[in-house]
């Protein structure tokens, strides 16, 4: 059969995103509690995540725009980076592969779509899909 990747879970996912953004809390060693409140703090997550859940793709599209300055359409740009507008967006830009806010991430799914935020903020942007560069994200124009 073909073999599917496993799905991220929560506790995995907030730390990995923690790490890529910088925003590590703690050091490396920091517990669920810690990380749960510095996500909070930085408006990723607004209720409590139960740690071993998988990690939902709306979550990780959530993230990635606010950290990268991603504004979206209009109605993200009405509503905020709501899990639902971040990852329509996030197709549209072709970061994801036309997924939902609630299918599960793999690992695979987020190392990939957290490499082209690093890229953004490092003002190494893919075009967009209509082929003209976006500003850079954090610290950008």
């Amino acid at each position: 059969g073909i073999a599917v990747a496993p799905p991220v879970s929560n506790r995995v996912g907030i730390h990995a995103l923690l790490l890529s953004f910088g925003k590590q809390a703690q050091g490396s060693g920091a517990d669920w509690t810690t990380e749960l409140k510095a996500a909070k703090q930085r408006d990723w997550v607004t209720e409590d995540l139960h740690p071993s859940e998988t990690a939902r793709v709306g979550l990780v599209a959530r993230v990635v725009c606010i950290e990268t300055g991603i504004k979206g359409g209009a109605t993200m740009r009405m509503f905020g980076p709501v899990e639902r507008y971040a990852v329509k967006e996030l197709n549209y830009m072709g970061w994801l592969n036309d997924m939902t806010a609630s299918q599960t991430i793999s690992g695979g799914q987020m190392i990939a779509v957290v490499s082209k935020a690093e890229e953004r903020i490092a003002g190494k942007a893919d075009p967009g899909p209509d082929g003209l560069l976006k500003p850079g994200g954090i610290g950008g124009p």
